[in-house]
Parts: structure tokens; C-alpha cells; sequence
């Protein structure tokens, strides 16, 4: 799979831009990403600065349809925006797991770390039915 991305934020005091390319592989229960990104960051007054970005994530199925296990590290090159104050993009590592215990329940857990930061976790659940929508009882179809 190939993804391209354009993006734009924020206004004429402070503005960021991206562009990306990522390409992702799956072969069997694993699947593996990467992706490479040009970030230009601009403030009114302090000019603007480019930096070269890359993004590596895999995912394994565990135990197929049940537990999935995926990792992320988002600027693995820690790319530095500005050498005052030694100012970078942040570089964030990400691991989650996914269990569904049964068809209506997902359970998920994932844990980020931001190198400059401490980690922190969130849990999420999700309950309701899974597969093609609307429903094949849904009316009218």
C-alpha cells in the first residue's frame, strides 16, 4: 500500500506544512510501515525552518483475530528544528495491544513514550458489532 499526504496548519503568525510518503507491506499476520515526511515550520518574524522526517511502525497479529500487538516511532532521526536551546521535532515511540475476548468487545492498551517526556498510557474498550455496515437486518436497505 502507498499513502501520500498534504497538509497544512495554523495561520500567518505560525504555520506548520507537511508533506509525506509512506508505504506499508503485509505479509501474513505482520504487517510493516514507513514513511517519510518534509515538515517546514514557520513564525512570523523568526523565519521558517525544513527538516526531513522518518516514521517506522509494524503490527503482528498474536493470535489471529483476537491479539494484536503494533509498535510506532514517530522522527526516529530526531530532527532538530532550531540549535537554540537544541530544539527538535519530538521524537514519540508508541506500543499498543488489542485483545477481543469475544465478537462485540475490543479491549485496547497503549503506552507512548515522548523521549523528553515521561510515558504515559491509555486504555479504551469498545463493545457493539463488528463487519460490513449497515447490518444485514438493517431497514430499509
Amino acid at each position: 500500500m502507498v499513502a501520500l499526504e498534504a497538509q497544512r496548519f495554523g495561520g500567518q503568525l505560525y504555520n506548520e506544512t507537511r508533506v509525506a510518503a509512506g508505504y506499508g507491506y503485509r505479509l501474513g499476520q505482520i504487517s510493516v510501515g514507513g514513511r517519510l515526511e518534509m515538515l517546514q515550520v514557520s513564525i512570523e518574524g523568526l523565519g521558517s525552518r525544513r527538516v526531513a522526517l522518518a516514521s517506522l511502525g509494524g503490527q503482528v497479529e498474536v493470535l489471529p483475530g483476537r491479539l494484536t500487538l503494533g509498535v510506532y516511532g514517530y522522527n526516529l532521526g530526531q530532527a532538530r528544528l532550531a540549535s537554540y536551546q537544541d530544539e527538535r521535532v519530538p521524537t514519540v515511540l508508541r506500543a499498543g495491544l488489542a485483545y477481543r475476548p469475544t465478537a462485540q468487545v475490543l479491549l485496547a492498551l497503549e503506552t507512548e513514550k515522548d523521549v523528553e517526556r515521561p510515558p504515559t498510557s491509555r486504555p479504551g474498550w469498545s463493545t457493539g458489532r463488528w463487519g460490513p455496515w449497515p447490518p444485514a437486518w438493517a431497514w430499509p436497505r
